[in-house]
């Protein structure tokens, strides 16, 4: 489980952005000016780029096959994220369960979309849902559903 790990919602997209980006995750940007009253600008903010390397590009490969495989199921085990699958939408995601059923399980999922020429990245962080591989990916299913007519 994920219950040793932890990582916000902007934490995780970043991740999953990473991954689409072939390994160089976009500089987060949350909040780019503020301005008073008078329009004038009192704080720009500054990108801070991640303190991560770069992974070699054979690993990314590597996962991003296997986010794909847990959606589509291929290979000897079916893929966590198969219920997230959307008909005509090759995803590629990762799911993780953390929390204790007495307190409710967390559930997270993280991709990006269409797997091959990614332009979308997401992390789902669903509190209390159930597990990632049921709840969780019902919900990322619900998203993708609603906006694969946007995508490429």
């Amino acid at each position: 489980g994920l219950d040793s790990i932890e990582i916000t919602p902007v934490g995780a997209a970043l991740i999953a952005a990473g991954l689409a980006r072939g390994g160089a995750p976009p500089l987060p940007h949350l909040i780019e000016e503020k301005t008073n009253l008078l329009g004038e600008s009192y704080y720009k903010g500054q990108a801070v780029p991640p303190d991560a390397e770069k992974l070699p590009a054979g690993k990314i490969a590597l996962i991003a096959r296997v986010m794909k495989a847990a959606v589509s199921g291929v290979g000897k085990a079916e893929g966590t994220a198969r219920r997230a699958a959307v008909e005509g939408l090759v995803a590629a995601m990762k799911t993780g369960t953390s929390g204790s059923s007495a307190h409710g399980l967390d559930a997270l999922v993280i991709g990006f979309a269409p797997a091959d020429k990614p332009v979308i990245a997401w992390a789902l962080v669903a509190e209390h849902a159930g597990k990632a591989e049921l709840e969780g990916a019902r919900i990322t299913g619900d998203f993708l559903k609603r906006i694969r007519n946007r995508l490429p």
